[in-house]
Parts: structure tokens; C-alpha cells; sequence
């Protein structure tokens, strides 16, 4: 009876750790990010989001660096930082990896 018990259990687990890794890849899937503008478009809304500010008066850089786009928001005239936000996007997967505000 223990034994079928923990048989049952074993099946359970199996059975919503699939469902969570197809929920996952169903839901928050994301699709590769092939250029310069796709990379600003999504860095644009998630700043927007987590910060609730466009940062409109800063200037957009984005740079592909290996599998990585990095947006920096800067001054102008090439400055980068002066608080604007730095967002990483996987260029294979365009999931946020990374944003923060530049010093």
C-alpha cells in the first residue's frame, strides 16, 4: 500500500513538472531578436514597464555583442550613463537578462 503510494506520488510530480515546462514554453516564450530596432522596440516597453518612465530626453545605442544586445540610454554625443537605464536582451531567445540604471 506504501509502495503504490509513493508510486502515485512520483507519477504527480512528473505530471506538473511537465505541465509547468510546457506552460512555460507555450506562455513566455519568446522569439529571437534579429535586429538593431527589434532590440530598442522591446527594450523601450520593458523600461517603460519597470520604471514607469520613457526616458524620452536620453539618447538609444543598441550593440549586438555575441548572443547579447545591450540598449544603453545615454546623455548624447556619444555619453553613456548619467542614470539612464542598460537593458540586455538574448538575441537568441529575446529574453531580458539584465537591466539596470548606468552610474
Amino acid at each position: 500500500m506504501a509502495k503504490k503510494k509513493v508510486v502515485l506520488f512520483a507519477i504527480s510530480i512528473i505530471c506538473i513538472v511537465a505541465i509547468f515546462v510546457l506552460m512555460n514554453f507555450l506562455f513566455f516564450a519568446k522569439q529571437p531578436v534579429e535586429s538593431k530596432e527589434e532590440a530598442i522596440v522591446i527594450a523601450k516597453e520593458y523600461v517603460q514597464k519597470k520604471y514607469n518612465h520613457n526616458f524620452n530626453e536620453y539618447e538609444i545605442r543598441a550593440e549586438q555583442e555575441n548572443d547579447i544586445w545591450v540598449i544603453s540610454y545615454g546623455l548624447g554625443f556619444g555619453i553613456v550613463g548619467g542614470g539612464g537605464p542598460e537593458v540586455h536582451i538574448k538575441k537568441s531567445s529575446g529574453r531580458i537578462i539584465y537591466c539596470s540604471l548606468q552610474m
